[in-house]
């Protein structure tokens, strides 16, 4: 156990807490400010870790890292870190930290991005995340993994990028958000992006390209004049129930489609702020037989509905 305990690196210690080698079983991190040391500011390696209610700040690095199974990050403030704010698991360790949540913390300022989660069945809930790079990040080699619940506002880049297979983006509200309110990348697939509200992202709300056999339902999306839900050359993909607005027409869309594959497009309201109808654009050149494109509230555009 390490508590209470402060520690200022000066910019030259090479480390904080750093609970290493796997050897501890249930280390506790609590209540410690930690600041100016040039790796991660706390490591707990070993399986249940518990890392919650420290200060962690103004690293050359990450801020806290997990590498163990059903461990905890709770309750921490991260922020200002050259890398990373929270890492779970390592990509070059196959089930390194499965099972681990990441809940209520809050993350400012890291360059990169302020959660990244990278091993399976991880949990990131509750937490806040500002001027990130990207904020919450789920990697391919991160599967089974729910984002749930979190604050995402001005981050710079994606404010959730998901590129594992079988997770869950669910109830997370994006503020004026970077290029992307939520994207799940290529090596996504069978994913679900439920119920989020998304808002005032200067680039795409929700962008879903490639083989993804996802469901993007129930969402709400309202951009600044761009292209609210962007999956150009998606593959089984379901898209209902959806509310996507922006304030300007400038020659873009709600939902672009063009050239989707067995596209499910059913019950999403596509409406401008002035209340006239938004435009949905697809494709009837690729297999539009296979499409089902119904009951939409807006203007369909080059496909056979």
């Amino acid at each position: 156990t390490v508590s209470d305990c402060v520690m200022d690196g000066g910019g030259t210690a090479l480390r904080g807490v750093w609970i290493r080698d796997g050897f501890a079983t249930g280390s506790l991190v609590r209540g410690c400010r930690i600041s100016r040391v040039v790796t991660a500011g706390i490591v707990a390696e070993g399986p249940f870790a518990v890392i919650e209610g420290n200060l962690v700040d103004d690293l050359d690095f990450d801020g806290i890292v997990i590498v163990g199974v059903s461990s905890s990050i709770t309750g921490n403030t991260v922020r200002d870190c050259d890398r990373y704010g929270i890492v779970v698991g390592d990509a070059e360790v196959v089930e390194a930290a499965d099972d681990c949540s990441v809940v209520g913390n809050t993350l400012n300022d890291c360059l990169i991005a302020g959660i990244r989660l990278a091993d399976d069945f991880c949990l990131a809930s509750g937490n806040t995340v500002r001027g990130c790079g990207v904020g919450i990040e789920v990697t391919s080699n991160a599967s089974n993994c729910i984002v749930q619940g979190n604050t995402l506002r001005t981050c710079l880049g994606v404010s959730i990028r998901m590129s594992g297979p079988d997770c869950v983006v669910q109830d997370n509200i994006v503020l004026t958000g970077g290029n992307v309110g939520i994207q799940a990348d290529l090596e996504a697939f069978r994913y679900s992006v439920h119920g989020n509200s998304i808002r005032g992202c200067t680039g795409n709300g929700i962008s879903a390209p490639g083989i993804s056999e996802g469901i993007i339902s129930d969402n709400f999306v309202s951009a600044s004049g761009v292209v609210c839900g962007d999956i150009v050359n998606s593959i089984s993909l379901v898209v209902t129930g959806n509310r996507l607005s922006r304030a300007t027409v400038g020659g873009t869309k709600e939902i672009d489609a063009t050239n989707a594959v067995k596209l499910t497009l059913i019950g999403n309201r596509c409406q401008l702020e002035d209340g006239t109808l938004g435009d949905i654009t697809a494709s009837d050149a690729v297999f539009a037989d296979q499409n089902i494109i119904q009951h939409n509230f807006g203007k369909v555009s080059g496909v056979t509905t």
